[in-house]
């Protein structure tokens, strides 16, 4: 059940200081950018959430001001990449502040656990607050045609726990044009199911659409995926790009807040992030197949074996982290005159 939650502050330094530092001190997995976080553990201040039992939904209020999240500086979708020439930014479809929590679907995964994750509202921000677990936080509205979408995301290195794996500063990820294909696999329904999308990560492997993560902290895995990845129950071959993987140029950085756009314009995907295109491809591109059981192969991306996904629904993904976005919106993309 929703129900609202505040906030409290205080200054108690973070116990999990001493336990990450000798645990994650120095560490090549970690990185700079983490041990950055240890250099800070000295001069931290601790916020922590007034909990009730199960998951809560807050509406933070700091002294009656939103000069914290700050709607200025509207992100606009970039031209780059296969979309130069081709296509061109339209009208804004869709925008939101985050303040209405009924535009939004959350399928939280079920684990047994002593930390109660936390998803809150803000005015101008969602603040995703998820330990132990993964969750899919789904838009409620359908797009359909050439879109871009675009939102920022950071993850705080605020918050931890005094076991590290518990949750961390890591991965952002990212579904859309996401739906479900129903039982027989001919509909194209909303993911909201519950009973066949529960928040846990496999869950959505039966699910069609487009996937991006940038990696961070313990999972490196910058990769793209076009799903499914499973059809009645048994592992599919699938486009799977993931040369990205483990380059520390395209990992986030705590504490650092990032642009991300995703795009479907008929055949051309892209996942952008700060303007670089990360993956993209279109027809006639050489994309890698994960092939179940195998090592990836090679194909070429065409209509005939891979349809476009030309409409559906667009998700946050996260798992034992926290991440808080601001400034969504979806674009129309509009074809460039020949």
């Amino acid at each position: 059940m929703m129900t609202w939650g505040n906030i409290q502050s205080g200054g108690t330094t973070p116990g999990w200081c001493n336990r990450v530092t000798r645990a994650a001190a120095g560490t090549e997995l970690l990185g700079e950018a983490y041990r950055g976080i240890l250099r800070r553990c000295k001069t931290y201040s601790w916020s922590r959430m007034v909990r009730k039992a199960g998951w809560v939904v807050g509406l933070m209020m700091i002294a009656g001001s939103v000069a914290a999240f700050p709607q200025s500086d509207e992100p606009r979708p970039v031209i780059a990449g296969h979309t130069v020439e081709r296509y061109q930014v339209g009208e804004r479809l869709a925008t939101s502040d985050f303040s209405d929590p009924s535009e939004w679907v959350v399928q939280m995964e079920e684990q047994p656990s002593e930390h109660h994750p936390e998803i809150r509202f803000l005015r101008g921000a969602m603040d995703v607050w998820m330990p132990d677990r993964g969750v899919t936080i789904w838009y409620e509205n359908h797009f359909q045609g050439p879109i871009a979408i675009v939102y920022r995301v950071t993850a705080p290195s605020t918050r931890l726990l005094d076991d590290f794996e518990t949750i961390m500063p890591r991965d952002i990820n990212v579904f859309w044009n996401a739906f479900d294909p129903g039982p027989d696999g001919s509909q194209h329904l909303p993911p909201f199911d519950s009973t066949r999308f529960t928040g846990a990560f496999p869950s959505y492997n039966k699910q069609h659409g487009y996937y991006a993560s940038t990696g961070g902290g313990y999972n490196r895995t910058t990769r793209f995926r076009r799903y499914p990845r499973s059809v009645d129950g048994q592992p599919a071959a699938h486009i799977a790009l993931n040369e990205r993987d483990g380059d520390a140029e395209y990992m986030i950085t705590p504490d650092v807040t990032y642009t991300v756009q995703v795009v479907a314009a008929r055949d051309i995907v892209q996942y952008i992030v700060d303007g670089r295109v990360v993956y993209e491809m279109q027809y006639g591109d050489e994309v890698a197949v994960e092939q179940p059981g195998q090592s990836s192969g090679q194909t070429i991306y065409t209509a005939t074996n891979y349809p476009p996904y030309s409409g559906g629904w667009f998700g946050f993904r996260l798992l034992k982290s926290h991440h808080r976005f601001t400034h969504f919106s979806v674009y129309r993309l509009e074809p460039v005159d020949a």
